[in-house]
């Protein structure tokens, strides 16, 4: 939720800032209204759009993707006592309850009192509502309010004061009729809501004030079309008046927005061409939705990051190709298996091909496993291709069995991610960790490979004690065969990397 609460927010002050920068001393109001109700939204669903091909690329061949830790031992059954409830207030940790939780409660309070203050103002609304006498004029329905000169609309209902003139009347009625006709509440309601779910952020606020101008705006621009300006300056500059601040209404009688609405009913027209300024919002999106694709939610366990082990080294590289002289010259690559090249192998060949055909230093290359070999021959029209193509984000992750295949990488990731901390919870031995005599915090760290058919390859682990890797490296082989990860519609090999932690009392 953090996560998602910084980047709504980030792509909230962005979309603001633009649009004080390039539209709002335009006189497109109708273009800027569909602009603050449009992004918003688009700040609102971004964060939860992931293009992987947007993710930068690395040349390792595989994706390495961090699984969050799995609790073992005491720390497990620690976890299930407070799951059920376990009301041991001796034992409860407030200070590390508060430190883990602070933004929830906080984020809890400031919805608690936005909700109340929301309460409030439509409690403030029915009591006017409801002093109201229905009436008509030129077959606009309205409520006139008693010894008021409030002018305002909300949803389809208009209030006017009694002690407002005819000749005002007529004018206002017609203004507020706009508001009616083109649902300018329901764009003050959906602001309200988001001062609820965002109320901490100011982005929202000014969005709302900004699009409150924009209804009077529109309403103004419409009305002038059919009366005199002058006469309608006059009824703005009339201000001896009352109103209730709700901020959900729509109000004639601004103080704050008047001199703004007579600025712009005498302001030109902006330039039909100004209009492709709007524009400016495809590079931001694009702009946002890398900066998503790039982001990670990395789940933690509260927990001293130097005690962990430190990664499992890298596997030694296969025996480096040979250039021999001889009758022909010739470059060898050692692999362990012909017919199933890994992505290191075959990036090596493709480097190797590569300077065959741009220096010329060979003619030959071959590939043994020991037993088969394969001979290819080039020359300076050779044409190279492969199928390990280097990439960090798959289009297509690895499922576990039993996961929906047809969902996308988020869900599969966190169904994957449940299976594999179901899986070993009930497949290792936690009793091997007090066996050995073992006490407080160990970690065990695994690494794997869910390679192109499914299979797990290349298990590799590191821990305090050799019989805990032994154990993970026997779980950790035991996994069910996976649906392989896929890339440009190929299977690829994909890294896992896997915390197992113990804490043994």
């Amino acid at each position: 939720m953090e996560l998602y609460t910084v980047q709504f927010s980030l792509f909230l002050a962005v979309f603001y800032v633009a649009y004080l920068l390039f539209f709002k001393k335009e006189t497109f109001f109708n273009y800027n209204r569909i602009y603050l109700l449009i992004t918003p939204r688009l700040a609102l669903l971004l964060p939860f759009i992931i293009l992987d091909f947007l993710r930068p690329k690395d040349s390792t061949g595989a994706t390495f993707i961090n699984l969050p830790p799995v609790l073992l031992g005491d720390f497990a059954v620690a976890a299930e006592e407070i799951q059920a409830g376990n009301n041991n207030l001796e034992a409860f940790n407030w200070s590390q309850f508060l430190w883990q939780n602070g933004f929830l409660i906080l984020y809890g309070i400031g919805f608690c009192v936005a909700f109340l203050l929301l309460i409030k103002k439509w409690n403030q609304f029915i009591k006017f509502k409801k002093s109201g006498i229905q009436k008509q004029q030129e077959g606009i329905f309205y409520s006139e309010i008693q010894n008021s000169r409030i002018a305002c609309t909300f949803y389809n209902q208009i209030f006017i004061g009694s002690e407002i003139n005819e000749k005002e009347r007529q004018h206002i009625l017609q203004h507020e009729w706009v508001h009616v006709t083109q649902n300018h509440s329901l764009d003050l309601l959906f602001f309200e809501i988001l001062k609820l779910l965002f109320w901490f952020h100011p982005a929202v606020y000014f969005y709302q004030k900004e699009i409150t101008s924009l209804h009077e705006f529109i309403a103004d621009e419409k009305v002038v079309r059919n009366s005199s300006k002058i006469t309608y300056y006059q009824n703005l500059l009339n201000v001896a008046f009352g109103t209730h601040h709700i901020s959900f209404i729509n109000q004639f009688f601004n103080h704050s927005l008047i001199k703004k609405r007579i600025v712009m009913l005498q302001k030109s027209k902006s330039a039909a061409q100004a209009k492709l300024k709007y524009l400016i919002v495809l590079p931001l999106i694009a702009a946002m939705l890398t900066y998503v694709s790039c982001s990670e939610n990395i789940e933690t366990v509260e927990t001293n990051q130097s005690d962990l082990p430190a990664p499992p080294p890298p596997p030694a590289p296969p025996t480096e190709w040979l250039l021999t002289d001889g009758t022909e010259n010739y470059g060898v690559i050692e692999v362990e298996d012909i017919n199933n090249l890994t992505d290191d192998e075959n990036r090596r060949f493709r480097e190797l091909s590569k300077k065959i055909i741009e220096d010329k230093v060979m003619y030959k290359l071959v590939i043994t496993d020991g037993e088969n070999k394969k001979v290819y021959d080039f020359d300076k029209n050779s044409n190279i291709e492969t199928d390990g193509v280097p990439f960090s984000a798959i289009e297509t992750v690895p499922t576990y069995p039993g996961c929906d295949e047809g969902s996308n990488n988020t869900i599969r990731k966190q169904c994957f991610s449940d299976k594999i901390k179901d899986f070993v919870n009930n497949n290792f031995d936690v009793g091997l960790g007090k066996r050995l005599g073992l006490t407080g915090k160990n970690r065990v760290y695994v690494r794997f490979v869910i390679a192109k058919d499914g299979s797990i390859k290349d298990v590799d682990s590191r821990a305090s004690h050799p019989e805990l890797q032994k154990e993970a490296e026997r779980v950790v082989n035991s996994l069910p065969r996976m649906q392989p990860g896929m890339q440009d519609g190929k299977p690829v090999n994909v890294l896992y990397s896997l915390p197992i932690i113990f804490k043994i009392e």
